[in-house]
């Protein structure tokens, strides 16, 4: 496994050339990414912003054991680019999402806040 950064393993997914050797896999279309100290949370959330990017053949987790605090992601594409590349854009997708999310709270909060005061 390679050390990837922030705590993410990477473990090259092999194929077989036509002649029985291993070779690693055209332009990394296959990998399986080891994040450290998350959950279920991370996991599914990633999960269903990968499977909704164009690129994406396939995407799932799993967690290895419940007293384990990693996950494990699963990530094919479909070949025009790196899982690592589908991966960094679905973060930035789902960082994204989350800003939406925190933004409608606080408005939703300042709102009530207004509300209590009247």
């Amino acid at each position: 496994m390679q050390d990837a950064g922030l705590g993410v393993r990477t473990a090259t997914a092999m194929a077989h050339s036509a002649d029985g050797g291993d070779a690693p896999s055209p332009r990394e279309c296959a990998r399986t990414f080891v994040i450290g100290d998350e959950d279920h949370t991370l996991g599914n959330a990633l999960r269903h912003v990968l499977n909704r990017h164009p690129q994406t053949h396939l995407a799932g987790y799993t967690v290895p054991h419940p007293s384990e605090q990693s996950v494990n992601l699963r990530v094919q594409t479909k070949g025009a680019k790196s899982s690592r590349e589908v991966l960094a854009e679905a973060c930035g997708q789902l960082e994204e999402m989350c800003d939406v999310v925190a933004k409608k709270f606080e408005g939703a909060m300042e709102e009530h806040k207004s509300a209590m005061h009247e």
